[in-house]
């Protein structure tokens, strides 16, 4: 026999990403990869941005928060209270957006489509750019919203104490798990341990637990699970569809609008 033969090619672990995949579609069932991210997983295991200095962060803090703002102030003008609306703020709605719609679409109309983001906007304009807008606008409220929250709790753990908690990361993505398994499972997660208290004994307890052998978190689970099950809202397991609808749709069913009925949309971006 050839002396190198016994020499096998090793299996490749898979990475933490892909372990991570796995442990989650196990939990909340099969979610496909796109081909818009290369790594399109269920958890964001990245370690949190800290900033190196109090000057740094407050300068983060305030842009977000004004960044909020100015979208609700966009809502605020274009949607308005939805079916509470003053019916002449409807009224100038019905005769703002075909007019937008139509200024948009000429200044395409003859555009070459070279780029993925020629493409991008053509797609926009061409399912009703108002509206299509707003959604990408609620998109972007969503995620400064949900950087705001980590920063303000940021400002909680190393802006207003004299040092830094040695488990911020096992913390951060306990409390990240915690609202991704609120949102899968539509239920607050609980956490507690069997009765010789050496493992957890809920699925969100076990999930976390493997989480964290997977990243390496040396860390008591059940310690940073009580913590971020503490920081959840009602939000995170039973979203506000209801108000969502409620300002979109007043806008998206008006008798004179152009372009399609946004219901569907919304409502899908909500479970999403």
């Amino acid at each position: 026999m050839w002396k190198g033969c016994h020499h096998l090619p090793l299996m490749e672990k898979p990475s933490k990403v892909d372990q991570i995949h796995s442990l989650c579609e196990a939990l909340f069932g099969e979610r496909h990869r796109n081909y818009l991210s290369v790594a399109s997983s269920f958890l964001d295991i990245s370690r949190p941005n800290f900033h190196d200095s109090k000057t740094e962060f407050l300068q983060e803090l305030t842009a977000v928060e004004a960044i909020i703002s100015h979208c609700d102030g966009i809502f605020s003008l274009l949607v308005g209270q939805g079916q509470d609306a003053p019916e002449t703020h409807k009224l100038m709605i019905d005769r703002l957006v075909p007019a937008i719609n139509q200024h948009v679409m000429q200044s395409i109309a003859f555009k070459e489509i070279s780029t993925p983001n020629d493409l991008a906007v053509k797609n926009v304009v061409e399912t009703g750019f108002h509206y299509s807008s707003l959604l990408v606008v609620l998109h972007m409220m969503e995620a400064y919203r949900r950087r705001l929250k980590e920063l303000k709790q940021q400002e909680v753990d190393f802006w207003n104490v004299t040092h830094r908690p040695p488990k911020y990361y096992a913390r951060t993505v306990a409390l990240r798990f915690a609202r991704l398994f609120a949102q899968e499972r539509r239920v607050k997660p609980t956490i507690g341990t069997v009765s010789d208290g050496s493992h957890p004994s809920t699925d969100y307890g076990r999930a976390l637990e493997e989480v964290f052998n997977i990243l390496e978190i040396n860390a008591n689970v059940r310690t940073a699970g009580e913590w971020a099950i503490r920081q959840l809202e009602e939000s995170d397991w039973n979203p506000p569809l209801n108000a969502l609808s409620g300002g979109l749709f007043g806008m998206g069913t008006t008798k004179n609008s152009t372009g399609p009925t946004i219901s569907p949309v919304v409502e899908a971006l909500s479970k999403a």
